[in-house]
């Protein structure tokens, strides 16, 4: 099965075996196999109505701004593409957590206290007085939220968590309940049997991120989404975090209270301009209400996980590559490590760029795994865009994309499959050989989140357009991460600026090394967290004070979104050794 509305990985999924689709790390995200259906996000101009009226047993949800999520089986997917006001569709990807970099965890002596490390309280007392966050909410889409912290009560032990929704059980806690809950605990009536797997955050990543954007805004009340996990390495899909994100605006505009909105969670898969379904709703959602949303820019800036190539050098000097027909060619070099499970590699391109891309394996076997592609796309098949070969234990999957009405660039997607439990070991090589260039610009991206063995990834790696997704989004706050201490940029981070497009992002950067923040498990202790998850929510909790001035108390009605993006700009302050603002690595300057 082949449409154009279909994304790549989809088009791939649906042309492999099942059993390369359950090998591989992205191909079978959201198929369920004894049922033989899809979980799909799709994107309309249209609903359409008439086609979920001859199917009412599928289960859709219909999200802010024109986007829906169904399970549906295999079978239909084609007459879903091709029903009225379907624009495009795409399976979930995995998102995941940032980790925390910082090892051991325990409180140092060189500790940040985020918020002292920032120029807010200054900020603040040149607004007038003592902002809390009182009137605005916090949203938190995460691992969950241990509501038994001192952090997130208050001084008479009440719960500051408005509403808790556990995607999972797709249950939903407001207040009143959560508080029986603290009080029952508090005489010793429950065991700890017969407290709610929700109400404690057995990752602590969300405990952490809460906590943060706590500090900067004691008295604002938390929405926390407790986001559905799954597989061995506990990932989100994409969609669970979208309709996170529907149910936290949802809240807002039930309650007519503003929202300043944390995400710390990300992946690698797309073009990195702000263009895959799960970006563009947020760009959408940061339109709706008074919401605005904090995302950090990922951990992925340190990471073998990306390379550029300018193939226009190939021909200005002429670096002839050793390949099967001795033209000028660009070799990227990409050395596996032993016992890695698969790895999937996109090229992103622009379409008016012609070149022929050749896969050599360890053993030294050329795959020609992209050729020259029609003219017209109209040409095109799902089958003719498929290529699939075999090296010793690795199965190749080579898939040729092309534009869409919703994507203009061009994606080459390859995945290694293992044919028994690993990709083979050893040096990969990609060769580019021009046939036409305009721009001649190639980016290339791995998996992020840590699924790379060490060893695993481009022997030359580009630190630059290393943003994960969605940070690229458009009206997104992107939030990287500086050492306070040192007043440097933090090497990890994932900088910008976006992909092709060349949008200013990180927007600016915040204290993401040695923070101190509430450790889940514990009434009351706190542990040292680094990485850009640790960042985002104190611009997060900025953002809440400055909301709490402009709209709750009447100073700025229209200080959220884009607006609130450009006075974090404004008031950023510059550090270290950067002569030119804004810049790829913290932006606009820090927080």
């Amino acid at each position: 099965m082949f449409a154009p509305e279909f994304e790549t990985v989809l088009n791939v999924s649906l042309n492999v075996s099942e059993e390369e689709r359950m090998k591989s790390e992205i191909l079978d995200t959201g198929y369920d196999r004894p049922g033989n259906t899809w979980e799909i996000i799709f994107r309309y101009s249209e609903f359409p109505a008439s086609f979920f009226r001859e199917y009412p047993e599928l289960p859709v949800v219909r999200l802010i701004g024109n986007y829906g999520i169904v399970r549906i089986p295999e079978g239909l997917l084609g007459e879903l593409a091709a029903a009225q006001g379907v624009i495009y569709m795409e399976i979930p990807k995995r998102l995941y957590f940032g980790k925390n970099l910082q090892e051991g965890g325990r409180v140092q002596e060189r500790s940040v206290n985020s918020l002292s490390a920032t120029g807010v309280p200054l900020l603040m007392e040149q607004l007038g007085g003592k902002l809390t966050g009182r009137g605005v909410l916090l949203g938190i889409a995460d691992s969950g939220i241990d509501v038994f912290h001192a952090a997130f009560q208050t001084r008479t032990g009440e719960t500051r968590v408005r509403v808790l929704w556990d995607q999972a059980s797709d249950r939903i806690y407001e207040k009143e309940e959560i508080d029986r809950y603290l009080e029952q605990v508090r005489q010793g009536n429950l065991k700890a049997s017969d407290i709610p797997e929700v109400f404690r955050d057995l990752s602590g990543h969300g405990t952490a991120v809460a906590g943060i954007a706590m500090e900067y805004a004691p008295e604002a009340e938390l929405v926390v989404v407790r986001l559905a996990q799954s597989g061995a390495d506990e990932y989100v899909r994409t969609s669970s975090l979208m309709q996170a994100v529907d149910f936290l605006v949802r809240k807002a505009a039930e309650t007519g209270m503003p929202m300043a909105l944390n995400l710390s969670i990300g992946n690698n898969y797309g073009s990195h301009t702000g263009r895959s379904l799960l970006s563009t709703y947020l760009s959408e959602i940061a339109l709706q209400e008074r919401v605005t949303i904090c995302v950090g820019s990922g951990n992925e800036g340190g990471r073998p996980v990306h390379a550029s190539v300018d193939l226009t050098d190939t021909i200005r000097n002429s670096r002839p590559e050793s390949g099967t027909s001795g033209e000028n060619a660009y070799g990227v070099l990409l050395p596996i490590a032993e016992k890695q499970v698969s790895i999937n590699i996109q090229i992103w391109k622009e379409y008016a760029d012609v070149f022929r891309v050749e896969l050599t394996a360890p053993d030294g076997t050329v795959f020609p795994v992209f050729g020259e592609d029609s003219l017209l796309l109209g040409q095109k098949n799902g089958q003719s865009n498929l290529r699939q070969f075999r090296s010793r234990g690795t199965q190749i999957v080579a898939f040729n994309g092309f534009p869409t009405p919703y994507q203009p660039l061009q994606e080459l997607f390859l995945d290694l499959i293992p044919a028994v439990n690993y990709v083979d070991s050893g040096n990969w090589r990609l060769t580019f050989y021009p046939v036409r260039l305009i721009s001649g610009h190639v980016e290339m991206w791995l998996p992020a989140g840590g699924l790379l063995n060490r060893g695993s990834g481009f022997a030359v790696p580009s630190s630059d357009h290393t943003l994960t997704v969605p940070s690229a989004s458009d009206r997104v706050i992107t939030v990287a991460a500086y050492n306070s201490m040192t007043r440097s940029y933090a090497p990890f981070s994932g900088r910008g600026f976006t992909a092709f497009t060349n949008q200013v992002k990180p927007d600016l950067a915040a204290p993401g090394v040695n923070i101190m923040a509430p450790v889940a498990g514990s009434a009351s202790g706190y542990e040292v967290f680094t990485g850009t998850s640790f960042a985002a929510p104190a611009v997060t909790g900025a953002a809440a004070l400055l909301m709490q001035w402009g709209i709750v108390q009447g100073n700025d009605l229209w200080l959220y979104g884009s607006r609130m993006k450009s006075l974090l700009h404004r008031q950023a302050r510059e550090i270290g050794a950067f002569q030119q603002y804004p810049n790829e690595f913290v932006g606009y300057g820090v927080l």
